[in-house]
């Protein structure tokens, strides 16, 4: 016997419903379902609420629900889908959308109509799909189905387990059915979902047809094609094996894929692989499951990450530089982005370095977006041992992590990088009264880049390496950065440290050192309730007229504190009082200026130097710097 091809179906969303009878009893709702009365205005349906006559059932997007008649006859319905009795007869009517419906053995059936085909359901379990205007698809999970066409009766085909017959609504024939693949079809399809559904009535008959169907895999009768039909519609594609095996042919050049367009969620859901493909549960534009190829990125083989990604040249050369050191990427492209949860990631065959690149904003949040209620939102990015690296960038958009989002993760690198002219990157921390880190990688290293400002806003971030830069400016508001070996900030406009916010080493690190940089001709540092501690600490400016402004702040370092305002007309200025704690402390600035009132402690005095052609300090007018106690 000539073996038959075997579809793969990675996901076909909500199929069939039940035999119609008198009533039936409403058993679940997932989101937005509605009882629909014939010339009456729809209301929202309850569990236990009564269908009855030719009342309609009808979901919205991304919602569900169920129903079981009095001879426990069970109906289920997928999102955007109406469902209607026919209190005349045993038919129930499937006016649009997918339906899973089962009829207990022994019972005298029912049957689903459509406005052109109609599925007589005796003793089995069928998934059903209609789209007025394009298909009606018909899946047979175990036992028989009949399925005719209303208006040629003999045109018959009969569907046993596992075959899948499509066809158009307008058909004068029938097509023969072809096999797909029970196991993932029950993997996959929502209404087969054992974390929203209970388990089916006869779960016997339905692991016999699974049995079955594996047993003709093995005896050769059924192949394995590589075809799979996504989600609803008629659309066939190949399988993420054969894409990724087509796309390991491609020659470099050839490896630039197009952003997902819409905007897509990426939560516990999404599976990831690195050799090249993502499938994502979650996209505006897409009612089921978009798959979508990624592509390699070698900064040795490809140039800058900028150019590869985003046609365009590199703005910041040490993010570039980063990524060199780190090898190969898997990178995937969205048109926007929005992270609620930990994605599926199997690095197992691919590269251990993830970039999630966006046209438009990438979000970070706790709760799932409105379009996509049912979404694995957990509010935590887990970075496992399926990963050194991760980055997050975007070429004109910003990238946000909401209040109480968590990057965790242990030595991985972590990149966040807003590449557009008026891009940020904003970090901000848990709600108030709530303890906890946003990024939590204690001996991997953050990156953040951003084309206007980066904030950290009431948030605890944690590295081995904190390294910040921004075209504009960096401001900590009641923030608290922890690093190991170094924090980072250089801003080509200005810094400013405030509220509270602390920089420091942990207990048990090295020797740290902390360099703070504001490049631009009038950029400044300024720290008014900040807190830093570390080994070595340097804070300059380089404009003409940069300043560095201090108040109630606190300044500690075993080895050395460095205060520098380099341009020729450069300023520091304590606003506030100060401590300054160090075995050498070095102040350097065409002007030094204590405000009157302010005291500068300084708490080892034999290792204080300042350098300044204006001194305004200890002399009447200006305030002092003194010694402790």
């Amino acid at each position: 016997m000539k073996p038959l091809p075997l579809f793969l179906m990675l996901a076909v969303p909500a199929l069939l419903e039940a035999a119609a009878l008198k009533e039936a009893e409403v058993t679940r709702i997932i989101n937005d379902v509605r009882l629909v009365p014939p010339r009456q205005t729809p209301a929202a349906a309850r569990v236990g609420d009564k269908l009855r006559g030719e009342t309609a059932l009808a979901t919205g997007a991304q919602s569900r629900a169920e129903l079981r008649f009095p001879d426990q006859t069970l109906t289920r319905l997928g999102a955007n889908s109406v469902f209607r009795l026919d209190a005349r007869s045993r038919d129930v009517k499937l006016e649009q959308g997918v339906m899973l419906m089962q009829v207990p053995k022994q019972l005298g059936g029912a049957t689903v109509r459509t406005a052109a085909i109609t599925a007589a359901v005796t003793g089995t379990t069928i998934m059903m799909e209609y789209d007025p205007q394009g298909h009606v698809k018909i899946i047979a999970l175990e036992g028989e189905v009949d399925v005719y066409l209303n208006e040629r009766r003999s045109e018959l085909r009969t569907l046993r387990a596992g075959d899948m017959l499509i066809t158009r609504p307008d058909a004068t024939s029938l097509p023969a059915p072809v096999q797909v693949d029970l196991q993932r079809l029950r993997r996959t399809s929502k209404l087969l979902d054992a974390k929203e559904f209970s388990a089916l009535g006869n779960e016997k008959q339905l692991s016999e047809a699974l049995q079955d169907q594996q047993k003709k895999k093995e005896d050769g009768e059924l192949l394995e094609t590589a075809y799979v039909l996504q989600g609803r519609g008629t659309s066939i594609t190949l399988s993420s094996e054969a894409r990724l095996e087509l796309l390991s042919r491609l020659p470099p050049e050839q490896r630039r894929f197009d952003f997902i367009p819409g905007t897509t969620q990426v939560d516990g859901t999404a599976q990831i692989d690195t050799r090249g493909i993502i499938s994502a549960n979650n996209n505006s534009l897409s009612p089921g499951i978009v798959t979508a190829l990624g592509a390699p990125f070698n900064a040795d083989r490809d140039g800058s990450f900028s150019e590869f990604a985003y046609g365009i040249p590199p703005r910041f050369t040490a993010f570039d530089a980063a990524y060199e050191d780190l090898g190969t990427w898997s990178l995937f492209k969205f048109d926007e982005l929005f992270i609620a949860g930990t994605p599926q990631i199997n690095s197992s065959k691919g590269p251990r370095n993830l970039v999630f690149a966006s046209r438009g904003d990438v979000n970070l949040r706790t709760t799932t977006l409105p379009e996509f209620p049912t979404a694995n939102a957990t509010g935590v990015l887990t970075l496992n041992d399926a990963l050194d690296a991760l980055a997050i960038t975007t070429v004109n958009g910003d990238i946000t992590l909401d209040p109480g989002f968590l990057i965790s993760g242990t030595d991985q690198a972590v990149f966040l990088s807003a590449q557009g002219g008026t891009a940020n990157v904003n970090i901000e921390g848990p709600p108030a009264g709530v303890d906890g880190a946003s990024i939590a990688v204690p001996f991997g290293k953050l990156y953040v880049y951003a084309g206007t400002d980066v904030v950290i806003r009431k948030a605890i971030v944690q590295a081995d390496e904190v390294r910040l830069q921004s075209v504009r400016d960096i401001r900590l508001d009641q923030a608290e950065v922890k690093a190991r070996s170094l924090i980072e900030m250089i801003a080509q406009n200005g810094i400013s440290i405030s509220n509270s916010s602390s920089l420091r080493a942990l207990a048990e690190t090295g020797s740290p050192s902390f360099l703070l940089e504001a490049q631009g001709p009038q950029g400044d540092i300024v720290m008014n309730g900040a807190t830093l501690a570390g080994e070595a600490i340097r804070a300059q400016t380089l404009g003409t007229d940069g300043r560095l402004i201090l108040g109630n702040t606190s300044i500690n370092a075993d080895q050395l504190v460095k205060l520098y305002a380099r341009g020729s007309n450069g300023s520091i200025q304590f606003v506030d009082d100060v401590t300054l704690n160090s075995p050498q402390t070095i102040l350097a600035a065409r002007r030094v200026t204590v405000d009157n009132g302010v005291n500068v402690t300084v708490g080892q005095p034999a290792g204080l130097d300042i350098y300044t052609d204006v001194p305004q300090f200890n002399t009447p007018g200006f305030g002092d710097f003194v010694t402790p106690g």
